[in-house]
């Protein structure tokens, strides 16, 4: 049985409400297809997603957004 969207993103928050909201705003903004995409593809969950989007942040700028990310990852764009 296919899980749903929502049990997902739970999966990948894994018990981080920070990365929880942000995954959740992100599927607001991005809607569900992207998010879905995201999801199969990031190996990341929890704090280790938490970081790599810091990361993201220290590497680019403070203007940055989780959002970002998510389009990142979905397009395959180099990290």
């Amino acid at each position: 049985m296919t899980q749903s969207l929502e049990a997902r993103i739970n999966e990948v928050a894994d018990g981080n409400i920070g990365v929880y909201t942000a995954l959740l705003a992100a599927r607001q903004a991005l809607g569900d297809q992207t998010m879905s995409s995201f999801l199969d593809k990031v190996p990341e969950k929890g704090e280790e997603l938490w970081k790599r989007f810091r990361a993201l942040q220290q590497e680019k700028g403070d203007w940055m957004t989780f959002n970002h990310l998510v389009t990142s990852v979905v397009l395959n764009l180099p990290k």
